[in-house]
């Protein structure tokens, strides 16, 4: 039931929220559905807050980075998670990372799973990449990397 519940609010708070308020806010939302069905910490930090990107990068990258999630939610067991999101030089840099039980990263090629494949397919139409990578003890890490120019730059807001 809280996978369902997790990819209902996914699909459902994209179009309004990535919209009228930004990437960050749609992420902050989501994190804050995740965090009310309990079971795992969540960290994010990111320096976007004021700026607003072209609506496919926005909702591309909101989709992969609710596909993480949700993957993490899913198979991974993990207790916490954290997304950091940087741009700087054209470059928008979003690093996600859990505690879970991982993955075989070195093999992802040959993986068939939807998810992602659906992330790296996402992040193809805005010339984005993806790389994951096994942490040890335990976890992973995802590394997103995709050329973005700001659209609006929002000063002064809080």
């Amino acid at each position: 039931e809280s996978i369902v519940s997790l990819k209902e609010t996914s699909n459902n708070l994209s179009p309004h929220i990535l919209e009228n308020f930004g990437l960050v806010s749609a992420i902050e939302s989501f994190i804050e559905k995740i965090n009310a069905l309990g079971g795992i910490e969540i960290a994010f930090s990111s320096n976007i807050e004021t700026i607003r990107f072209e609506n496919q990068t926005e909702i591309n990258l909101y989709r992969v980075i609710c596909e993480l999630f949700n993957n993490t939610f899913k198979h991974a067991r993990a207790e916490k998670a954290s997304l950091l999101i940087h741009y700087a030089d054209d470059r928008l840099v979003a690093q996600y990372f859990d505690d879970g039980i991982g993955f075989d990263a070195e093999n992802i090629q040959d993986k068939t799973s939807m998810g992602i494949s659906n992330m790296m397919s996402r992040l193809k139409t805005i010339n984005g990449s993806i790389s994951f990578r096994r942490i040890t003890p335990k976890g992973m890490m995802t590394n997103i990397v995709l050329q973005a120019t700001p659209k609006t730059v929002v000063y002064g807001k809080n």
